[in-house]
């Protein structure tokens, strides 16, 4: 698979408050590029750094689900439309 978007393992990073800017978080990819920054809470940073394992996680679901035939059509639908939307490829 290729990918278009910075590649995992993301991490998160607090940021720390300055005279002019509150607290906040940033999200880092491999060899410090950021990903994301000034994220406010802690919660949404960390489900954006899951987000290139979620994908794959669900990538392999998808994959496996579709050959055995375990999942129902309307989930299998959703899981698509999760894969696409998080790769670009839908409006």
């Amino acid at each position: 698979m290729t990918t278009t978007h910075t590649p995992g393992n993301w991490s998160v990073h607090p940021v720390h408050q300055t005279p002019t800017t509150r607290s906040h978080f940033a999200v880092m990819g491999n060899a410090g590029l950021f990903v994301a920054s000034r994220i406010e809470q802690e919660a949404d940073a960390r489900l954006i750094a899951a987000a290139p394992d979620l994908l794959e996680a669900l990538q392999a679901c998808v994959d496996s689900q579709e050959c055995n035939g375990y999942i129902g059509t309307q989930t299998l639908t959703e899981a698509n439309a999760a894969i696409a939307k998080a790769l670009g490829e839908t409006s």
